[in-house]
C-alpha cells in the first residue's frame, strides 16, 4: 500500500509547479507593463517641446513670403467695351422707363374710360320718370277740383321708392311763377313703376268758384298744375323730377317756360 501510493504522489504535484510557473510570468509580464508605462508617458511628454522648438527655429531660419500680385491696367479695347455696355445699360434704363411712363398714361386712360363706359351704361340703363301730359280740366264750380297727370318711367329699369306731390295754383297773368307748397304729406305712399309704366296722378282738390273760372277764361288768370316727384333708380341713387302746367283753358294746357326739370 505504501509503495503504490509513493508512486502516485509526484503527478499533482508536477501540476501545480506548471500552473505555479504560468501564474508567476504572468504578475511578471504585468509588473512590467506597469515599469514601462512611466517611461513612455515622461518620453511622449518631452516630445512636443522638442518639436515646438525645432519648428520655431525652422521658421526663424525660412521666414514666409508673400507676392501681392499687380493687376494690370485696362486695355483700349477693354475700356470700349465697357463704354458701350455702361451705354447699353443706360439706353435700356431710359427704355424702361419710357415703357413704365406710357404703361401708367394707358392705365390711366383706360380707367377713365372703364369709368365712362359705366356710368353711361348707367345712365342708359336707369329709371327716368317724368309728365307726359295733364289732362284738359272740366272747369266747373267744384268743392273738390283736381287736374289729372300722367307718368311715365321711360327708362329700362324700375323706379324704387317713388313719392309725389301734385298742387294748384292760380296767378295773376303778370305775376311771376313760384313753386310754393304746403306742409305736404306726412308719411307719402312710395310705390314702384315699372319700365315704359304710365300711371294717372291726382293733383292736391282745391275749391274752384265759378269768378275764378271766368278769371282763367278771360286770360286774367293763369291756373298752374305743378309738382314734384322722387324715386331711386336700381344703383341706389335717388333722383328728381319737377314739372309744370298752365291750364289755359278747358281744351289748352300747356308746359311752363320753367320748373320742367329732370336728374
Amino acid at each position: 500500500m505504501s509503495s503504490s501510493s509513493s508512486q502516485n504522489s509526484p503527478e499533482p504535484d508536477g501540476l501545480l509547479q506548471i500552473l505555479a510557473v504560468a501564474f508567476s510570468g504572468v504578475l511578471f509580464g504585468w509588473f512590467l507593463s506597469k515599469l514601462r508605462a512611466p517611461n513612455h508617458e515622461s518620453g511622449t511628454s518631452g516630445n512636443p517641446q522638442d518639436t515646438t522648438t525645432d519648428e520655431r527655429r525652422a521658421l526663424q531660419s525660412n521666414p514666409l513670403r508673400v507676392f501681392v500680385e499687380r493687376i494690370p491696367p485696362p486695355t483700349p479695347q477693354q475700356e470700349s467695351r465697357e463704354d458701350r455696355k455702361e451705354r447699353r445699360d443706360r439706353k435700356n434704363i431710359w427704355i424702361q422707363g419710357a415703357i413704365a411712363f406710357f404703361a401708367c398714361v394707358y392705365a390711366t386712360v383706360a380707367f377713365f374710360q372703364w369709368r365712362a363706359q359705366i356710368h353711361g351704361l348707367k345712365i342708359d340703363q336707369r329709371a327716368w320718370v317724368g309728365v307726359m301730359t295733364a289732362d284738359p280740366p272740366d272747369l266747373r264750380p267744384k268743392s273738390d277740383f283736381s287736374v289729372r297727370v300722367h307718368v311715365i318711367n321711360s327708362g329700362h329699369t324700375p323706379a324704387l321708392n317713388f313719392s309725389s306731390e301734385i298742387v294748384l295754383h292760380s296767378l295773376r297773368k303778370e305775376e311771376t311763377f313760384e313753386p310754393v307748397y304746403g306742409a305736404g304729406i306726412e308719411n307719402p305712399s312710395r310705390g314702384v313703376i315699372q319700365p315704359n309704366e304710365i300711371i294717372f296722378l291726382q293733383s292736391i282738390q282745391t275749391p274752384l268758384t265759378q269768378l275764378q273760372i271766368d278769371w282763367i277764361k278771360n286770360g286774367n288768370f293763369i291756373l298752374y298744375v305743378y309738382g314734384r316727384m322722387s324715386y331711386d333708380d336700381i344703383f341706389n341713387v335717388t333722383h328728381h323730377t319737377t314739372f309744370c302746367k298752365e291750364v289755359l283753358s278747358e281744351s289748352l294746357v300747356r308746359d311752363c317756360g320753367t320748373y320742367n326739370m329732370a336728374d
